[in-house]
């Protein structure tokens, strides 16, 4: 049976990181694309419908931003915990239960200010 290892690699340079990125964001556009143009719509159009729906505005901005911040967090719990090598809850428990604990932070300890109610609230 054909076994599997992952290998850490050495020595790898900023350059061949961003190289790397970018190719992978391109062949990502250029494979939705096939997939939109076998589907009966037009590529360009439909990726420019995209980006004017998440920035075209700064409605639109503040939406995209107000839908990821969440989704960055929890990545970002996730994340920590996997480093630590902890049992967690996964991405969307700890985010339910990181937004459970601001809240009982901003209800119990409402009457502080905002420069201080804030900050503990997102160490909650």
């Amino acid at each position: 049976m054909l076994k599997i290892r992952l290998v850490k690699r050495e020595n790898e340079s900023l350059a061949a990181g961003i190289v790397v990125a970018a190719v992978s964001v391109l062949l990502a556009f250029v494979v939705g694309g096939i997939f939109l143009t076998l589907s009966g719509f037009s590529a360009l159009d439909t990726y420019i419908q995209m980006f004017e729906g998440a920035f075209g505005s700064s409605y639109a901005l503040s939406e995209t931003l107000v839908k990821a911040i969440p989704l960055m967090l929890a990545g970002l719990g996730v994340s920590l915990a996997f480093r630590m090598k902890l049992w967690n809850i996964g991405a969307e428990g700890q985010l339910y239960m990181g937004a459970f604990a601001a809240s009982g932070v901003a209800l119990f300890l409402g009457q502080l200010s905002a420069p201080v109610l804030i900050p503990l609230m997102l160490a909650a």
